[in-house]
Order: structure tokens, then sequence, then C-alpha cells
């Protein structure tokens, strides 16, 4: 993995989804510097299930990286 890689949480995916919210500023901010911003595949299950709920457009989970969660990432 990239060291300037940047990894987001369910819960901040989850919030930068509402484009009024202080979080999807600062995430424009982080995009506006070029940095690498990804999601693990936890994540991504966590983030598209509950999109998929609420009826929600799932678009946007593809514009991140995605990184697989092993056991060793675990440890």
């Amino acid at each position: 993995m990239n060291a300037d890689l940047i990894i987001i949480d369910t819960d901040v995916l989850i919030e930068i989804s509402d484009r009024r919210s202080e979080k999807w500023i600062k995430y424009q901010k982080i995009m506006s510097t070029g940095e690498d911003i990804a999601i693990t595949s936890i994540t991504h299950y966590e983030t598209l299930y509950g999109l998929m709920k609420s009826n929600k457009p799932l678009y946007y989970l593809s514009l991140f990286n995605l990184y697989e969660f092993s056991k060793e990432d675990a440890h």
C-alpha cells in the first residue's frame, strides 16, 4: 500500500454522501490535493448494503480504489 494513501471508513463515506455535511467539504479539500483515497472491501460491503436498503445511488462507490482486507491487515 502507498504510504500517502488515505483509507475512508464507513461512517465517513456515509457522511460524505451528504453534500451538505462538513465532512463533504473536508473530502473536497483532500481530493484537491491529489492524494490517493480508497476504501476497504469491508467498507464497500457495509456502504453498499446501506445504500441498497435506502434506495440511494451507488455510483459514488466506484470513485474509490478498493483494497482487500486480510487477516494480516487485521493484526
